[in-house]
């Protein structure tokens, strides 16, 4: 059995290292195996190099007895306790039985003592003395077995390999089955060869006893470790199976697996390694810590192979990212072994990047190498990126580093300096990547300070550099620092583009998590979005709850976001978004309830969030009647953040909401925060804004506190005080005294336009002396803006949804632009054999799937066809993305931030509508489009959606645009689309609606003014007969699709014809009976017509002679054999002034 290795390291310096320590590691959440990032390369590298190929001689845990005589029985005591540690007590021990006994010990018993004081001697550091003593001590015996093993030992430590081998060869013949010395052999070996390219292996030549015997077979395992023989770590794992509790067999493995995972994971930036070898890192720790324990327990001094346990340790503590025990280690080093130069700088080295910063300084005075403590302490710096201190490194202190160092810490140093305002470092790192090109560790610097600085334009300039360097092939971490480049400066697209392929993107946690981002920023979500979040994401949510959630949100499931956000708020999630999603929720839901719940169970304040953010949750906080608070909230963000157009316009929305009188009252005198106005008898006025500090500076410091305040403090509107000055007395009075948020608001409708110049979303007009010129220009221009965009709309056919997106107006607003330009809104071309044959459609549909866009949606449910509709087709489908701009315009525009469109106060009603009845699908878009198509998702991806659906699911697309139903037909083969009112024809004719509903349906069309309504004798006369208004407001709409220029003259004469024949007969002769029309035509009165149908009558003739050969045929209505037609025509003509 063996005492331990004894390492015989190479001398020499370890090699410069330019590596950042362990800063950049990536989190590991919950189970998955993420990868752990260690950017320590060439130190870790160099030190574990060192651990290969230094070889040592291995000790006998001493001289073991047979005989168990008293003297062997304390013998072997005392070898005991030189084994447990205590070195100095064993070899006290042994001299003392050797004086005292030295005439009672036999030749064996001498051999055994001497050796055991040689071992003693060994570990207390005497190197020089020990062989000596070795090889006395085989003389007392030197047929025994062990004295003859043991004299191979002390050729080892005398460092004379050769002869160790010669003897050793010699014996082995003799003595085949010396189990003791076969291991020496193979030991002396090992060392012999150490450096050369092979080996002569002498196993082989060993009996079959001696090849099974358990010390050779780990000193053969040893050899073959040292010359990286092809299947050794499965030897030793072999090997420990059988024997568990070897330490020698235990210590091997773990340099194994150091050695391997040093070999296969090193890249030119770090190791990267899944949690499963982290975790076998750690056992290979905790088999070297048992060693080095043990050696810390002993009185013996610190041998070669100490030293080598303790660096290994150290580094894989490093690896595994274990900082207590790194610690814990590293101030025993300084203590206790600072006089190893190599074990001092890997000391440094492992501290670089923990939080102990004196520990470090300490390990950095005891490295004698200038250059080498230089170096080091500015690593330490980058690690912890200590902006200060590395702006304040100096320029020509890069000369005393290698080329690739000193370009290393330029990227740094410049980037710090633009951190802490210096414009040169910026210049100066332009330069640099101009005139020299980084190697992949300089990348990574330079992308990883750029993002860290936070500084845009820093962060540009880095992204511009490595945009074209960094590839599918790139480093995995220098990918990675890329990508976190890329994150900060928030480009999505390129997110989403770089990483969908790459392998790392479905194992890496923080890359995962970064392309589940850049999804859910791409707006709409697209078809490759689903598919990962599907895959990676929503299977096992663990770890990316939030992310899952606003998945679902963005997907309005909003059954399934509201469990993951509160799991992640739950388990302690910091993210103020969250808590922004479950308010959105409950506000699209439009649950005050729940909104209020919100605010009573989370503490927003232990929230981490965006200004922005924060400013959103004082709007909704406000809308539920929170309105004080909120209101305070408001008025302090603004204050943190006066240069944030968002949170200015905020505030002025928020102030808006807000039922402030009573808190506005309550400032009536000069106080904390408060502004106020100072008005002289000569002079200038002055205007002040109170510190929110001042009441207690007052107290403490007053002289820190302005005159004019000091003045005025606690005094109210009116006050009055002199100022005397040489020139004369200054009477000051108090004129104005504001409420601070009241000042606020003033500021920011004074200030927002020349503040924020380019951010929009408040302007200011002034109008003095009733000059309204602003207020018309402003009108004028907008009208300007709706003729154009009305012009585009004409001369490009541009269906209303598009145009909706090109140009940031609400969809409804769109509509009624069309209608003010046009009168009416471009449905169908208006002819029968165009009715007749959407008609047909409609029935060849009965039973499928019809697809409703925007607009139509909303109509139909207005008009209270939608369960007809379901009736008749089976399923009625309304895109997702039609469904969230409802909902979206569903919410007031003052209670919630970015909702788009005008208010419509019955959209509630619609969404709830269109929730219960109808199927509401999902069209995920691809990221990889035609140009067109590409662009109008990025416009308004609810604008072609239906169109996509309507193919996917062979639907009906009904739409009242003409121009969205020709576009679909044109451009996407969508050919099977109608408008609403042949629809409502064919419900009617089916039954499906009663004769109210249907004319109902048709007058609402009417009313909303979608051209050529098919009008019939049944819907006019329905409409009139129902009419109840004083104006006939109704009936005059019907009639709007009446006759006029462009009417075919037959068909509308003839509806003219039968309603007045309807009115003017029929109403009071409904059999039209002959001899009562002889005896009226005698004598009549005037009881018939009414004056309603007079009315309506005069309408309809203003429509007819709109039509081109209309007047020729109010004559033939004049001529008619009625009663009283034609002088009520004649008059109605004369009253007109209208000339034949």
């Amino acid at each position: 059995m063996n005492l331990r290795d004894i390492f015989n390291r190479l001398a020499g310096k370890p090699g410069s290292t330019n590596v950042e320590a362990n800063n950049s590691s990536v989190a590991i959440n919950g189970p998955n195996s993420a990868p752990v990032i260690i950017n320590d390369v060439e130190t870790i590298t160099e030190a574990v190099s060192k651990s290969n190929v230094a070889q040592y001689a291995a000790l006998a845990q001493g001289v073991a007895g047979e005989l168990q005589t008293e003297f062997d029985r304390q013998v072997d005591h005392y070898r005991e306790q030189m084994n447990s540690g205590a070195v100095k007590h064993a070899l006290e021990s042994f001299e003392k039985l050797l004086v005292d006994q030295k005439n009672n010990l036999g030749d064996i018993l001498l051999f055994r003592i001497k050796a055991n004081i040689a071992l003693c001697q060994y570990q207390l550091g005497n190197f020089a003395k020990a062989p000596t003593l070795l090889l006395e001590a085989c003389t007392y015996a030197p047929e025994d077995k062990r004295a003859i093993a043991f004299k191979a030992l002390a050729y080892i430590l005398k460092e004379d390999c050769d002869a160790a081998l010669e003897y050793g060869y010699d014996k082995i013949l003799e003595y085949p089955d010396n189990d003791i010395l076969a291991g020496f052999i193979l030991q002396a070996v090992r060392i012999k060869y150490q450096n050369a390219s092979g080996f002569v292996d002498p196993f082989g030549q060993f009996s079959e006893r001696l090849r099974l015997n358990q010390g050779v077979r780990i000193a053969h395992i040893h050899l073959l470790a040292s010359q990286r023989v092809e299947g050794w770590r499965e030897l030793a794992q072999a090997f420990f199976k059988e024997y568990p509790d070897d330490a020698q067999v235990k210590n091997l493995i773990a340099m194994g697996i150091l050695h391997h995972y040093v070999d296969n994971r090193q890249t030119a930036n770090g190791f990267t390694f899944t949690q499963e070898e982290v975790n076998e890192l750690t056992t290979a720790a905790d088999y070297i810590s048992a060693d080095w324990q043990e050696f810390k327990e002993s009185d013996r001094v610190a041998h070669a192979s100490d030293l080598q346990n303790i660096q290994n340790l150290l580094i894989l503590y490093k690896l595994t990212n274990n900082v207590d025990a790194l610690i814990k280690e590293c101030s025993y080093v300084l203590a206790e072994l600072a006089d190893d130069q190599q074990i001092v700088e890997t000391t440094a080295q492992s501290l670089i990047d923990l939080q102990e910063s004196e520990l470090f300084e300490q390990a950095v005075q005891k490295v004698a190498d200038p250059v080498n403590a230089k170096k080091l302490q500015l690593l330490n710096k980058l690690a912890r990126k200590d902006w200060q201190s590395l702006s304040n490194v100096q320029d020509y202190s890069f000369e005393k580093f290698d080329e690739k160092f000193s370009t290393h810490a330029r990227v740094a140093v410049y980037i710090a300096r633009a951190s802490v305002g210096q414009a040169r470092g910026k210049d100066q790192l332009s330069n640099l990547l101009t005139s020299c090109e980084l190697d992949s560790r300089g990348r990574l610097l330079l992308f990883e300070f750029s993002a860290a600085s936070k500084i845009p334009s820093i962060a540009k300039m880095a992204h511009e550099y490595g945009y074209g360097r960094v590839t599918e092939r790139t480093e995995d971490i220098e990918f990675f620092h890329y990508m976190k480049l890329v994150r900060f400066l928030m480009l999505w697209r390129e997110i989403v583009t770089r990483l969908e392929p790459h392998p790392a993107a479905s194992e890496s946690y923080e890359l995962k998590h970064m392309l589940a981002l850049g999804f859910l920023n791409e707006h709409p979500i697209r078809a490759e979005a689903v598919a990962f979040f599907e895959k990676y994401i929503t299977p096992n949510p663990r770890g990316f709850e939030l992310l899952a959630g606003v998945f679902y949100y963005k997907r309005n499931d909003f059954a399934r976001a509201v469990p993951l956000v509160e799991k992640y708020l739950s388990e302690g999630g910091e993210d103020l978004f969250a808590f922004v999603v479950l308010c959105d929720i409950a506000k699209l839901s439009h649950d005050i309830v729940a909104l209020k719940k919100l605010f009573d169970t989370y503490d927003v304040d232990a929230l981490d969030g965006a200004p922005e953010q924060l400013m959103h949750v004082a709007r909704l906080r406000a809308s539920i009647g929170q309105g004080e608070k909120a209101l305070a909230e408001a008025y302090q963000l603004w204050v943190d953040h006066p240069d944030s157009a968002p949170v200015a316009l905020g505030y002025f929305g928020t102030f808006i909401m807000v039922e402030k009188d009573a808190i506005l009252d309550a400032v009536t005198v000069v106080g904390n925060g408060c502004h106020y106005r100072l008005v002289p008898s000569e002079g200038k006025a002055i205007e002040k804004t109170v510190e929110p500090g001042t009441e207690d500076l007052l107290e403490l410091s007053p002289e820190k506190v302005d005159f004019y305040t000091q003045q005025v403090w606690g005094k109210a509107v009116g006050y009055e005080f002199t100022q005397q000055k040489l020139q004369g007395d200054i009477v000051w009075r108090l004129e104005e005294v504001k409420h601070p948020y009241l000042h606020a608001f003033h500021d920011v409708c004074q200030t927002y336009e020349t503040r924020f110049p380019t951010a929009g979303g408040l302007w200011s007009l002034q109008v003095e002396n009733n000059n309204i010129d602003s207020l018309l220009a402003l009108i004028q221009r907008q009208n300007e803006w709706d003729d154009v965009l009305f012009g585009e709309i004409l001369e490009k056919s541009m269906p209303l949804e598009i145009a909706s997106g090109l140009s940031k107006k609400g969809i409804f607003d769109v509509y009624d632009l069309v209608r003010s330009r046009s009168g009416m809104i471009s449905t169908c071309v208006g002819t029968k054999e165009e009715r007749q044959d959407a008609m047909q459609l409609i029935e060849s549909y009965q039973g499928r799937s019809a697809i409703l866009d925007t607009y139509a949606a909303k109509v139909v449910v207005e008009l209270g066809i939608l369960d007809a509709l379901k009736e008749f087709f089976g399923s009625v489908i309304v895109s997702h993305n039609t469904l969230q701009a409802l909902q979206m315009m569903s919410v007031d525009k003052t209670d919630f931030l970015g909702a788009v469109g005008s208010g419509h106060s019955n959209l509630v009603q619609v969404v709830t509508k269109i929730q219960e009845v109808c199927e509401v699908v999902e069209h995920n878009f691809p990221m990889s489009l035609d140009e067109l198509t590409g662009k109008l998702v990025e416009t308004n991806a609810g604008s072609i959606s239906p169109y996509f659906i309507a193919k996917d699911r062979g639907a009906l697309f009904i739409s009242e645009d003409s121009y969205s139903r020709g576009f679909a037909a044109h451009l996407y083969k969508v050919t099977d689309g109608v408008w609403l009112q042949v629809v409502i024809n064919v419900l009617a004719q089916r039954g499906i609606i009663s004769r109210d509903l249907y004319a109902r349906a048709v007058l609402g069309i009417a009313e909303r003014k979608h051209q050529f309504v098919s009008v019939g004798p049944i819907l006019l006369d329905y409409v009139y007969q129902t009419d109840t208004s004083t104006d006939l407001s109704q009936l005059s709409t019907l009639c709007g699709f009446i006759g006029g220029p462009g009417a075919e003259l037959e068909s509308h004469y003839q509806l003219i014809l039968q309603f007045v024949l309807a009115r003017w007969v029929l109403d009071y002769n409904p059999r039209y009976d002959l001899a009562v029309e002889n005896m009226l035509a005698i004598s009549h009165g005037d009881a018939f017509p009414s004056a309603k149908a007079m009315k309506a009558t005069a309408m309809l003739l203003d429509r007819l002679i709109l039509i081109p050969g209309g007047k020729g045929k109010l004559l033939e209505l004049r001529d008619l054999p009625v009663l009283r037609i034609r002088n009520f025509i004649i008059g109605w003509w004369q009253g007109h002034f209208y000339k034949w």
